[in-house]
């Protein structure tokens, strides 16, 4: 019988034949994507047209030298991010004239400004006394002008502008468009794919793009996940952005969105291509807890770095922290944006869900793709066969949860009660419905007709190293794309 691929590889690939299951594949690596800041006049890649890079020299080629996707996208490659699929989108620059700021205080109407560790770049006139000014970057949430020698001072991820006088001034500066070249790169990733989309930025607001659109495709079994950088909330005693760990927060709420920080080097570019290239380049069996994940192919760290006694709080506050030991730069963690109802990361006992950190999150997603493709090759056949394609469905996916517990991905889940249903079982069709319990209660699988076309599915797997089980649920109707469900605590 032929065979049908749901999926490729890097990243998740389900083979079945017609009946019964044929198989499973798992790449090391998943699709990465970054998105940055590059020189179109000296590139040979287009803004917003996502470009794979075939070798190092060719992000040189397409970007153009020196820029900052340029080096993004050679250090996500010398840290394991697989050259196969690793794109970058070059953001369109656009320039803005004459902005007026009435009465010396203000905010820029578009932010973050590019580029975002220039100042000169940028040009202020006094309308009022006709003269050009001097401009400087201040990084707490109002720009304080009585740290700077400059008239004026502007937040570049705010835009927020105070100004030593209360005179009208007019702004010449530049921006990136973020949303278009993330919206751009929607062909790359496919149906029962993982990515990783990577900002080369460390503000909220491109942020806050990025959660909009892992949130649009997610649903959609494009499995998506998010990396930026923090962003900055002090200014140095010598003027560079820092991270006051002890005041910083910020209001994402996502387990498939993940902040690094501090990233910021004393150049004012980042470390996240390197970061990147871990989180879409390690194997899951290679989880990135700690110490022993270098961050390589930088000569100078974070300049305002963290020790290894530093994290905690911004561990709390949904931050993967950046660390420095012997001049070595670690990212010490994985854990995302999520906010739990209760208890800390620190404690994964005092959680009431299961630790949605990057490691784990990979692993569902694995287990979503690998149950949205076995109900796929059901949703037609149900109609007809429904004893016999549920127990087809159910078995694809035991040996999954077995191939991934081989693998030390996961464990026996906990004693909690194991019959949990789909969906409603159809009342004229007793065979609708075939649920499977594993040893010692290491999983639950249950296949289910929750519809005339529709199959359901519902997975409690436990994840290495977790206290809580993972819920999956799934519903896989023919003709639709959408998860129903998706994974829960």
């Amino acid at each position: 019988m032929s065979a049908r691929q749901y999926g490729t590889t890097p990243g998740t690939s389900l083979s079945v034949s017609s009946y019964p299951y044929a198989g499973a594949g798992s790449g090391e690596a998943i699709t990465h994507v970054i998105f940055g800041r590059g020189d179109p006049a000296n590139g040979a890649a287009s803004v917003n047209d996502p470009t794979k890079l075939s070798n190092a020299v060719n992000a040189e080629t397409q970007f153009g030298e020196g820029t900052r996707l340029e080096e993004a996208m050679r250090k996500a490659s010398r840290n394991g991010a697989d050259r196969d699929s690793l794109y970058g989108v070059m953001c369109e620059e656009i320039a803005v004239t004459a902005e007026s700021i009435a009465g010396g205080s203000g905010q820029l109407t578009n932010f973050p400004v590019a580029p975002i560790n220039d100042p000169s770049q940028i040009t202020a006139t006094n309308v009022t006394q006709s003269a050009t000014v001097d401009v400087d970057f201040g990084y707490s949430s109002t720009p304080v002008t009585s740290s700077s020698n400059a008239e004026v001072v502007i937040n570049p991820y705010t835009g927020e502008f105070e100004a030593t006088t209360s005179d009208d001034y007019e702004v010449d500066y530049a921006y990136l468009d973020w949303q278009t070249a993330l919206a751009a790169a929607d062909p790359i990733v496919q149906e029962d794919e993982a990515a990783l989309y990577q900002v080369e930025s460390c503000s909220t607001t491109v942020g806050e793009l990025l959660d909009a659109k892992i949130e649009e495709l997610r649903p959609h079994w494009r499995l998506l996940n998010g990396l930026l950088g923090a962003e900055p909330n002090t200014t140095t005693s010598g003027g560079d952005p820092e991270i006051d760990v002890g005041t910083y927060s910020h209001n994402f709420d996502s387990d498939a969105l993940f902040v690094a920080g501090p990233v910021i080097r004393p150049n004012g570019w980042t470390i996240l291509g390197g970061i990147g290239g871990k989180m879409a380049g390690n194997d899951m069996t290679d989880p990135i807890l700690g110490r022993e994940e270098p961050i390589h192919g930088y000569a100078e760290g974070p300049e305002h770095g963290l020790l290894f006694n530093e994290d905690n709080p911004l561990r709390d506050q949904g931050v993967m922290p950046v660390a420095q030991s012997n001049d070595t730069i670690y990212l010490d963690g994985n854990d995302s944006t999520y906010q739990y109802d209760s208890g800390t990361a620190n404690d994964p006992d005092s959680l009431p869900t299961w630790t949605r950190d990057y490691y784990r999150r990979r692993i569902v997603d694995q287990l979503i793709s690998y149950g949205h493709a076995a109900g796929k090759v059901g949703e037609n056949r149900v109609i007809s066969e429904p004893e016999r394609t549920l127990k087809m469905i159910r078995e694809a996916y035991v040996t999954e949860i077995s191939r991934m517990q081989s693998r030390g991905l996961l464990q026996r889940a906990s004693n909690e009660d194991q019959n949990t249903e789909a969906g409603t079982q159809s009342s004229g069709d007793p065979n609708a419905q075939a649920s499977r319990t594993g040893e010692d209660g290491a999983y639950f699988v249950e296949a289910s007709k929750i519809g005339v076309d529709t199959v359901g599915l519902s997975v409690r797997v436990a994840p290495t190293g977790i206290v809580k089980d993972a819920q999956i649920d799934l519903s896989i109707a023919r003709g639709s794309q959408a998860i129903q469900g998706g994974a829960t605590s």
